[in-house]
């Protein structure tokens, strides 16, 4: 509004203003602010940790997820450098991941690595991370989000152990096999039938623990189902070493090793176990 010309005392003679309509922008206003508060539930509520980093590489926004994740108060995130997270022999391949997607815009780049937290203990993360604003350099802006994968990466590690062990304890007695079959041939041809005999038991007794090891195997699934049923009975421990010894004697043969074995004036207690009877090789 302005005063167009006053009266003789001073006072406004004419007024003139003009009127704008602001229906449409504070419904813009309004949807914006709908949309903010939108944007701030579902970054304080999401179940992944995210953070909004600067080119400066210091943290402006994080949420509660990734404090929860690395033990440290919102306060303390804020400002710092996105590298006090990272455990430093990993620091190089996160900047390597950072330098790609500043040269893929809107492009996510992920990697895995040891997030650091409060308490010095680290958790493996994998974390994507993408240039969302890149007009001006120095107000780049790279979102991140964190995936807590330490209890996955221990799950493998279990499996690669399991196969690992598997395939050592499958090689045992097929190697025992091959060669029980190798000697019994040679006895045969010796004309030596009662020791070929004998050798015909331990490849039997190898093929039987072959059959065992594969059911096992199978029953993997009910031992993490808690439907696994064992039927417990006492074995004497001096028969079980006689037995383990016995189904090992292939390897010594082949290698030229004399084995024997001395029970005289040890007491051997008994054990209970499942019915097939445990025999350590290897």
């Amino acid at each position: 509004v302005n005063v167009h010309s006053y009266y003789q005392n001073g006072m406004p003679a004419k007024l003139i203003g003009t009127l704008f309509d602001v229906t449409e922008l504070k419904k813009a206003e309004a949807e914006l602010q709908e949309s903010l508060e939108t944007f701030r539930i579902a970054h304080e509520g999401a179940p992944v940790g995210i953070a909004l980093i600067d080119g400066r590489g210091l943290m402006t926004r994080v949420n509660a997820a990734l404090c929860r994740m690395s033990g440290r108060h919102e306060d303390s995130l804020l400002s710092a450098s996105r590298a006090k997270l990272c455990a430093v022999a990993d620091r190089d391949k996160v900047v390597s991941a950072f330098q790609e997607a500043e040269m893929k815009p809107g492009e996510s780049v992920s990697c895995e690595w040891q997030l650091v937290k409060n308490t010095g203990e680290t958790t493996w993360v994998r974390s994507s991370i993408a240039l969302v604003r890149a007009d001006d350099v120095s107000r780049a802006l790279f979102v991140e989000t964190y995936q807590d994968i330490d209890a996955a990466r221990k799950v493998d590690q279990l499996k690669n152990e399991f196969v690992s062990t598997v395939s050592h304890e499958l090689r045992t007695p097929l190697t025992a096999i091959r060669g029980a079959l190798w000697l019994i041939g040679r006895e045969i041809k010796a004309g030596r039938e009662a020791k070929a005999n004998s050798l015909l038991d331990v490849a039997s007794n190898n093929c039987e623990q072959l059959i065992n090891l594969v059911n096992d195997i199978l029953d993997t699934e009910k031992l993490a189902t808690g439907e696994m049923h064992f039927d417990l009975a006492t074995h004497n421990i001096e028969e079980l070493l006689i037995e383990a010894i016995e189904a090992n004697q292939t390897y010594a043969t082949e290698r030229e090793i004399s084995t024997e074995i001395d029970l005289n004036g040890t007491d051997f207690a008994a054990n209970e176990s499942d019915g097939v009877r445990p025999s350590k090789q290897g």
